[in-house]
């Protein structure tokens, strides 16, 4: 199972990670993620993550981030000549890192850090493997919001293979703090004028008048391939969480409404599609609101649910893998924090002659992309040269360490 991460406390050094990478590397710092926030500083071939400093898109988060770090320097008598952080243009932590006085700036996309936590942890060099990172949202190469994503890889750079349909998001946070209007945006997108007709008898009580327009137009309304997305739909529409009081509440309540194992397995996954490297989601959205409106069980419909992912993440990377010839695959992400998912998922890939290579000592979410940070931006300075490598859209920039802009 995926291990749950305890920090250190904030005056103690934390046990260093033993990471394969050369010990004349410069000091490196991974900034982390915007939300779970933790730091990560690469000394040699030791990696020392922080305690958990959470969300930093305040005042108080920043300085909170800034006060840790310099204790973390302190304590570890180093101080960063390199700093990694996340692509996404938007987020705190970019600005952050770049107020930080240091010889090159890194920019490193989120799902590869999420692939090159793993890979670090596991103690693999810069091997290729099949990445399969499952999240809520990450800034893509393309502008959008990514998270259901099947990729290939390696420290020096990863190409997508597969990936969910994009939805949109009508209203931003809004749909992620009210999952009804992202199962909404689903049911329209993926089902048309059958999916409003759903729409208008599940959430009868919500005026969707505007949310549609919004909808069809694309205003206000980013693009999403977010896993974390999927979960919140189906919750809503089960009628399980149509409104999050906390961050995951409709997924993690989807993923508590499972049967027992003996009983699940038994239970056939929905239909679904694939069509040029896209997971297309509307045989499984019909599927389960056919099942819904003629009353099968909350528990079963979840189950099958969950199945059907694992099939759909079986059998794309079951492609990758006759494709590549990979047969290592990487497990990370916050949705694998859903124990049912991971289980399940983890006792098929072994059972099809697949190494599984999962989080044990650095968090599955955002709280371990600090790791795959650094890992990349010292693959980078080893080549010398700081370039973004991920394929699917999106400019690319090179330099050389020490010029002091931004790479």
């Amino acid at each position: 199972m995926v291990q749950q991460f305890i920090p250190a406390e904030k005056n103690d050094v934390p046990p260093p990670i033993p990471v394969p990478c050369r010990e004349a590397a410069p000091v490196i710092l991974g900034i982390g993620g915007e939300n779970k926030n933790t730091f990560c500083l690469l000394k040699k071939n030791q990696a020392f993550l922080s305690h958990y400093i959470g969300q930093i898109d305040s005042l108080e988060g920043e300085e909170n981030l800034l006060a840790s770090l310099q204790n973390l320097e302190n304590l570890t008598c180093v101080h960063p000549e390199v700093v990694a952080y996340d692509a996404h243009p938007g987020y705190i932590s970019a600005q952050v890192a770049r107020q930080i006085p240091a010889q090159a700036y890194v920019e490193v996309q989120h799902h590869h850090a999420h692939l090159a936590s793993c890979l670090a942890e596991n103690g693999l060099k810069n091997e290729e493997v099949i990445g399969v990172i499952l999240d809520g949202a990450g800034y893509g190469t393309d502008g959008h919001l990514w998270g259901f994503e099947i990729l290939t890889g390696n420290y020096d750079g990863f190409k997508r293979r597969y990936h969910l349909a994009y939805v949109p998001l009508p209203g931003g946070e809004a749909a992620i703090r009210h999952p009804w209007r992202t199962a909404v945006a689903y049911l329209l997108t993926f089902l048309g004028e059958e999916g409003k007709k759903y729409a208008r008898i599940i959430f009868k009580e919500k005026n969707l008048d505007i949310l549609e327009r919004m909808i069809e137009t694309g205003f206000n309304s980013p693009l999403s391939s977010g896993c974390g997305r999927l979960f919140d739909a189906t919750s809503a529409l089960l009628g399980i969480c149509l409104e999050n009081t906390y961050e995951g509440q409709a997924a993690i309540e989807l993923g508590g409404a499972v049967v027992e194992p003996e009983e699940g397995n038994a239970l056939q996954p929905y239909p679904y599609e694939i069509n040029k490297g896209i997971i297309l989601p509307g045989k499984l959205l019909a599927a389960i609101i056919n099942e819904k409106l003629t009353g099968k069980p909350v528990e079963i419909i979840s189950t099958r649910f969950h199945r059907t992912l694992v099939s759909i993440i079986g059998d794309v990377v079951g492609q990758v893998s006759a494709a590549t010839g990979l047969k290592k695959v990487v497990l990370s992400g916050g949705s694998w924090q859903n124990q049912y998912l991971f289980r399940s998922a983890k006792k098929f890939f072994c059972a099809n002659g697949y190494q599984v290579l999962y989080h044990r000592q650095v968090p599955a979410n955002d709280g371990g992309i600090a790791l795959g940070q650094v890992m990349i931006a010292q693959r980078r300075w080893r080549e010398n040269v700081f370039r973004y490598t991920g394929q699917g859209g999106g400019s690319q920039s090179s330099g050389k360490l020490g010029s002091g802009g931004e790479f």
